[in-house]
């Protein structure tokens, strides 16, 4: 039977982005982003833009917490803001990993995501609760807009070699699913709809 560890949170910290279009605001502390930085965002954010065509007047950014998220994963994450030619704005979470950007891991259904164990710092375990609880700040850190609508119904539901991280709740509990091996290496992740069913990632 799943042991459920619920985690409450609450939307204190998190400010709403005056941008006309989707605009996750990040929390914890930021890192001024070198003007070198600043230079391959501009000339990379176009490669994950999620509208097209990409077209923008100004971009800033900041990396996102990188004393919390670096526990966890292997690459910088940045909160970047795009202003376009008409003036209106949004912000962009995304991760830079080597020479390319990436977007975080797709949460719009329910799948595998096999690119996600190669994003983990190859340090970090998930092992025990306290493990869990690093693994969920990080989580709300990259997903803040999910914070602000779902934050109250996050929780933790841990069976053996399986965690499960539940983002989200509208018909069914939504969220991550990660299986980890004996010393609490993540070896496969999954996004589900319904992480209530699923038993195993891969729903096997």
């Amino acid at each position: 039977m799943l042991n459920i560890f619920i985690l409450l949170i609450s939307n204190a910290g998190y400010a709403q982005d005056s941008a006309s279009l989707n605009n996750p605001v990040t929390s914890g502390s930021v890192n001024a982003v070198a003007e070198q930085e600043i230079n391959f965002l501009k000339q990379h954010f176009c490669d994950v833009a999620p509208i097209k065509p990409c077209q923008f007047k100004d971009l800033t950014a900041t990396e996102v917490a990188p004393d919390q998220l670096q526990a966890v994963f292997a690459y910088p994450f940045y909160n970047v803001n795009i202003v376009f030619p008409n003036g209106n704005s949004t912000s962009q979470i995304v991760m830079q990993k080597d020479s390319s950007l990436m977007l975080p891991p797709d949460t719009s259904g329910t799948q595998l995501l096999p690119a996600l164990p190669g994003i983990i710092n190859p340090a970090f375990k998930l092992k025990t609760d306290a493990d869990a609880a690093i693994m969920q700040n990080a989580l709300k850190l990259i997903y803040p807009d999910q914070v602000k609508l779902f934050g109250p119904k996050w929780k933790i539901l841990h069976d053996n070699n399986m965690w499960i991280f539940v983002t989200s709740s509208l018909l069914n509990d939504s969220g991550f699913i990660f299986k980890t091996n004996a010393d609490g290496t993540i070896v496969s992740a999954e996004y589900s709809f319904d992480v209530q069913t699923t038993k195993t990632p891969g729903g096997k």
